[in-house]
């Protein structure tokens, strides 16, 4: 028996993402290994470029928007609201 998937004709799938795949799994790398010795607002910083880098379609002030948004609700969240010992910067 032969699911329906393979009988009804569409469209084909498209060639691999490459470019998604390789940016972001850089940028979680670097988030990581930057939270620890640059502090979370720097390894936040590169983790949002380098993910609006996977995309095409990233305007410049829509990555300075995002970025000082994200990093305003992540650090209200995680540093202030639960309190977690997190460095924000490489000198605190």
């Amino acid at each position: 028996m032969t699911a329906r998937a393979f009988r009804v004709a569409g469209d084909r799938i498209g060639p691999w993402g490459w470019r998604p795949l390789l940016w972001l799994s850089a940028a979680f790398a670097s988030f990581g290994l930057l939270m620890e010795g640059a502090g979370f607002v720097p390894a936040l910083v590169t983790l949002i470029i380098a993910s609006s880098v996977a995309g095409r379609d990233t305007r410049p002030w829509e990555l300075v928007l995002l970025i000082v948004v994200l990093i305003a609700g992540s650090v209200a969240l995680f540093v202030y609201g639960l309190e977690l010992p997190y460095r924000l910067f490489p000198w605190s």
